[in-house]
């Protein structure tokens, strides 16, 4: 991948002794994996070292070496100062297994001002390109190159730019094409010119894409095929994808659009497989970051439109595309987890990349062991992949020290994404190697690597198994045994939630969201109209967003806004939509004069408002808000203060929200009520809440459920679940066989610490069997529980030294499973509940200040 800021050159530039790399400053996600480590003690018994051919004593201010390997042998190329002040390149053949035959070769002169370099192998010869600094600008030279290392065509100057930014070399009918990148304000031009095999110019340079902030050349059948990533004029940071053509005359031809959208960052890039190019960058056309592909034919027809091109666990950040290695069709897509967990290592993903624009599995995760935005090098063998990453050099027979040395390291895996060699660089007869670069793969891998001394001598290290005593830095991906998250989406971005509700509808899942709002935040009316027309302050906020209800989970419609005057402490209750319908009863606390009240609305499948009142008319404030749809009448139950005390009421409505019963009290003790929900029986409408009475501490609440009537009333007395010393909490109960099923938190005693409680409710509330007890590490914040025929499953948020996680429990034949870790949240532990609905699991983070709805995929 190319970008127009923070550019790489085409092979990584590495000038040796001296105080800057060739081609100015990389981008950060392409420079060369360098590491200042000391070197290591060898342990008693010494595994095999790798093997290695010195190359040259290079002098200060060299630029390069620079590697190019094919499958019979390779050449190295520098530009070395002679005694005289002037430069000279050198050149060596390698053999296949990176053994040096013939002595070094001066090629030509240098320039003294050399700007970017690559070295490319097409056809029989090696392509060398170097740009120079005139007094017109910079210019792009030319030179062909034998496997002897002889000259064999140039150098001819192709181009001239006031700043170039990448040059490129990519085979041609006739030849090569040279390509360029001029910088133009900040953005970039991308140029290019035909060169046959002799060194002469067949097509003088020609405009290709203009407004460039990306791209990518490769040829795709007989002609050339450029991937941009357009910015415009304005040099936005994102922007729309194009692939653009180049037939044998070398006239753009009109481009394809491959991504209308304006979210591609600028780390585009590209491979040709099958005779179709294949495009990859990382999109940020949802909430979070995912890496995108798509693909195109040779006659520019859009084959795969964008699409995510692996599942997600978290946010991700295109690496490259790996090219195939000669005479093989596997490449393979490198991507950056950005979800993972922050530690002293950034973690990245390898899997193959198809015709088809997605990854196969398995996949394969990789360590690079610092953090100052540069990469590992990556390159295709015969058998898979192979990386060069810095690493811990540690035993595998002893546990890995905190100060071990950080070296450059050879990772190779094969086509299964399994581990096959992890080698530090520790050459025969020679110490650690402090720098090594340019990994090439052909018949055999090699990279070279040098010492920090001055003169500085160059050696090309065979990269190969020599043992099995170190531990590896890669390790084929492997989901956990169930359950675990099998995919992670980003659904929603705004202010920082204070619940999450979901009810199922036809064909749709509505998933509503409300904001954290300070109800002591003074009430001043408007002096501007907000967006619904109204004068009165805005408060929380709810909104209401509809997703398909099978794979991918796709979004039907934008947001839709239900109140922007809510009550955060009251929240949001969604009732399932009747069978066969798909009308949706919302109840929620919103503002009235000042006042909390509770209103009901009617929404179909997509959140669109289509009936609303204010059921209550009362002073005090407000609580937890339930509904529930029990054939063709609405429950819906509360907690108010208009007594003085926080207690449950609840009332009964038809399907047009008329009323069918006046509010019923239904509890009436000191102590507050919190935590309501409702569920329905084999006995009709359950209440389930938390209730402070006789507690022998402020707050200290025990779990209580009553059955309501026909019309609403408590029908029977109120039934403890449990009478505990500590406080229970964060009850959540759900419908299950002809009972229920009900979890809540017990908080640490003195004597014990947090545990989650599941007990078994007969379809009058009243708990049938033993309840069970599970310990929990950490503290509880909140949980989420849904259950099928056979099974109940829990998914709670813990507070684990202040990082907020997500653990499973499952409950099936009356036994409750040992917590299993699913997740480390983002953000700061929050006590916003996640919502489980069959496998999918919906949890509000907080980070920054900002707030985020996710997505989860859970194989239980």
């Amino acid at each position: 991948m190319r970008t127009f800021s923070r550019f790489s050159a085409s092979i990584a530039a590495l000038c040796l002794a001296c105080a800057h790399a060739s081609g100015g400053e990389p981008h950060p996600r392409h420079r060369p994996a360098e590491s200042a480590a000391a070197a290591a003690v060898a342990p008693v018994s010494e595994p095999a070292r790798l093997q290695a051919s010195a190359i040259a004593t290079v002098p200060a201010g060299t630029f390069g070496p620079y590697l190019c390997m094919r499958k019979r042998g390779g050449l190295v190329v520098w530009a070395e100062p002679e005694l005289s002040g002037a430069k000279s390149f050198w050149a060596r053949q390698v053999g296949p297994a990176g053994d040096t035959k013939l002595e070094a070769v001066r090629v030509d002169d240098a320039p003294d001002e050399i700007g970017l370099v690559s070295l490319r192998s097409i056809g029989t010869d090696f392509v060398l390109l170097a740009t120079h600094k005139t007094r017109e600008g910079e210019s792009v030279v030319v030179r062909f190159l034998s496997e002897a290392a002889k000259m064999r065509g140039g150098p001819l100057a192709v181009g001239r730019a006031v700043s170039l930014l990448w040059i490129e070399a990519v085979p041609s009918p006739r030849g090569v094409w040279v390509l360029w990148a001029s910088r133009s304000d900040r953005r970039a031009q991308i140029f290019a010119a035909e060169v046959s095999a002799n060194g002469e110019l067949l097509r003088p340079a020609q405009l290709l894409a203009s407004d460039a902030g990306a791209w990518q050349a490769a040829a795709l059948g007989a002609e050339l095929v450029l991937g941009v990533t357009l910015v415009g004029k304005e040099a936005r940071r994102h922007g729309p994808i194009e692939l653009i053509f180049a037939d044998e005359t070398g006239a753009p031809r009109a481009p394809v659009v491959v991504s209308a959208e304006p979210t591609a960052d600028l780390d585009l890039d590209l491979v040709v497989l099958e005779n179709r190019a294949i495009l990859a960058w990382s999109d940020h056309r949802s909430i979070a970051t995912r890496v995108y592909a798509a693909a195109v034919d040779a006659q520019g027809k859009l084959l795969v439109p964008p699409t995510p091109a692996a599942n997600a666990f978290g946010e991700q950040a295109l690496l490259r595309v790996v090219q195939p290695a000669e005479g093989q069709r596997r490449a393979y897509l490198a991507w950056e987890d950005l979800s993972a967990p922050a530690t002293s290592h950034r973690t990245f993903q390898l899997a193959e990349l198809t015709p088809e624009a997605r990854v196969n599995e398995p996949r394969a995760e990789l360590e690079y062991w610092k953090m100052d935005g540069t990469v590992p090098e990556l390159a295709a063998t015969q058998l898979g992949v192979a990386a060069l990453t810095l690493a811990p050099e540690c035993l595998r027979a002893e546990p890995c020290a905190n100060d071990a040395s950080i070296v450059p390291e050879f990772v190779a895996l094969d086509a299964t994404m399994a581990p096959r060699a992890a080698e530090p660089l520790r050459l025969e007869r020679e110490s650690q190697r402090s720098l090594a670069w340019g990994l090439a793969c052909g018949e055999h891998c090699v990279a070279l690597s040098a010492t920090s001394a001055v003169p500085t001598p160059v050696a090309l290290a065979r990269l190969e198994h020599r043992s099995d005593a170190f531990r590896s830095p890669a390790a084929r991906f492997v989901l956990p045994p169930p359950p675990r998250v099998v995919a992670s989406d980003l659904l929603a971005e705004g202010d920082p939630l204070s619940q999450v509700a979901v009810t199922k509808t036809a064909g749709a899942e509505l998933v509503g969201t409300i904001t954290d709002f300070d109800p002591t935040t003074p009430w001043v009316r408007l002096k501007k109209a907000a967006p619904d027309g109204r004068f009165e302050p805005l408060r929380a906020r709810i909104e209401l967003h509809a997703f398909a209800d099978r794979p991918p989970f796709t979004a039907l419609a934008p947001a839709e806004p239900l109140s922007l005057r809510a009550h955060s402490l009251g929240g949001l209750a969604l009732a399932d939509a009747a069978v066969g319908q798909e009308d949706v009863l919302a109840a929620w606390a919103g503002i009235d004069n000042g006042q909390p009240q509770v209103f009901v609305t009617l929404v179909d499948k997509l959140g669109k408002k289509k009936s609303q009142r204010m059921l209550t008319h009362k002073r005090g404030d407000l609580g937890e808000i339930a509904a529930l749809r029990a054939g063709d009448d609405l429950f819906v139950a509360w907690v108010d203060e208009r007594s003085g005390d926080p207690e449950v009421y609840a009332s009964k409505l038809d399907r047009t929200l008329r009323s069918l019963s006046p509010e019923q009290r239904i509890t009436n003790a000191p102590g507050a009520a919190t935590d309501l929900s409702l569920i329905q029986t084999a006995k009709g409408v359950l209440a389930v809440w938390a209730d402070s009475r006789e507690a022998d501490q402020p707050g200290w609440a025990d779990i209580y459920t009553a059955q309501l009537g026909a019309d609403a009333a408590r029908a029977g007395a109120e039934t403890c679940l449990e009478r505990t010393r500590p406080h229970s909490f964060g009850a959540a109960p759900r419908a299950f066989a002809d009972g229920a099923l009900v979890a809540w938190f017990e908080a640490a005693s003195e004597t014990e610490g947090a545990r989650l409680e599941l007990a078994l409710l007969d379809a009058s509330g009243h708990v049938r069997e033993p309840i069970s007890h599970v310990p929990l590490e950490g503290a509880p914040l909140a949980l989420g529980l849904d259950c099928g025929d056979t099974a109940c499953h829990v998914a709670a948020v813990l507070d684990v030294s202040s990082r907020a996680e997500l653990w499973a429990v499952s409950f099936a034949q009356g036994k409750a499973s040992a917590p299993a870790h699913l997740l480390t949240l983002g953000g700061a532990p929050t006590g916003v509940a996640p919502v489980v609905r069959d496998q999918r699991v919906y949890v509000a983070e907080t980070r920054e200040g900002h707030g985020y709805l996710r997505r989860l995929l859970v194989d239980w």
